[in-house]
């Protein structure tokens, strides 16, 4: 009788799943935190009509200053077809954010930094100058907001630029996103386990950076939060290199409205040129009401 329980049992073990084993959502939303390296190049601030770029000298004698990295976090919902990372200031630098010293440009809490004489932003304000500010604070708005698409199904990926012209009027414009892996992309052999997901090892090079990519092919498609880390199976969960990270904190099973994890259908395609141009524009217009907002003084 003994052996005919243990037979049943076995027989129960090789059947059924193990009760930790983890089913594989077909549709949710990833979560990852962000690094990337800043380019100065890439970076100005225009005071009082005068373009500052990094390293220069600012209007109180101070110099302008930008932190090496910027951090963020990205949520990617996906579902049935499409997948949708929402990176809106992931490529900007935030200028409020995270300069040496504290938040505006030149450091300190306040436009203007911190000064010598103890005052922020150029003096102590009184009660009504602070309820002016943090109303200009609120209509603050950036010009334009980011999102990539991605095809589950052919790996193609685009990119969907929001302009805010005003508060009621908004103008769309798609490009496709030009990817390709780093020709010294290797699968190697080694693994570990992130979020529960037992994911593999591929290395490559990357702006003569080594660079580690880990993948997943427990979940039911292929995606890569970074197009150009695409591995032929699976979803990626971490990067990790100097220049550039991502790394999946949480994986969240739930219904999505798929309609909106694709493309806009009313969205002008554009090449990456057209796109760079209209970014550039708005990026001026952005530095302009910086400019008139919040006024750095002398």
């Amino acid at each position: 009788m003994k052996h005919h329980h243990y037979l049943l049992l076995a027989s129960s073990l090789l059947t059924c799943p193990l009760a930790n084993a983890q089913t594989a959502p077909t549709s949710g939303t990833i979560t990852y935190e962000t690094m990337r390296r800043i380019d100065p190049s890439n970076i100005r601030i225009n005071v009082n009509g005068q373009e500052i770029r990094p390293g220069g000298t600012l209007p109180d004698g101070r110099k302008f200053e930008v932190p090496e990295t910027t951090e963020g976090v990205e949520k990617v919902e996906f579902g049935g077809q499409w997948a949708k990372a929402d990176n809106g200031g992931r490529n900007q630098m935030r200028m409020f954010r995270g300069g040496p010293g504290g938040g505006f440009p030149g450091g300190g809490d306040r436009p203007g930094g911190d000064r010598p004489d103890g005052n922020n932003g150029g003096g102590e304000r009184t009660p009504e100058q602070m309820r002016a500010m943090q109303q200009r604070m609120n209509r603050f708005r950036m010009p334009m907001e980011q999102a990539t698409h991605t095809d589950l199904t052919t790996g193609k990926s685009f990119q969907l630029t929001t302009l805010n012209i005003d508060s009621t009027k908004k103008e769309y414009y798609q490009t496709e996103v030009t990817a390709a892996r780093p020709a010294d992309w290797k699968v190697t052999g080694k693994t570990k386990t992130i979020l529960g997901y037992t994911c593999q090892r591929a290395t490559c090079t990357i702006k003569e950076q080594p660079c580690s990519v880990w993948f997943t092919t427990d979940l039911p498609f292929t995606y890569s939060p970074a197009p150009n880390f695409t591995p032929d199976k699976g979803v990626v969960l971490f990067i990790e290199s100097d220049d550039l990270m991502y790394r999946a904190t949480k994986i969240d099973a739930g219904a999505v409205n798929e309609a909106l994890l694709k493309p806009r259908a009313d969205a002008k395609t554009v090449s990456a040129d057209e796109l760079r141009t209209i970014r550039q524009k708005a990026m001026a217009t952005l530095r302009q009401q910086q400019s008139r907002d919040f006024p750095i003084r002398n």
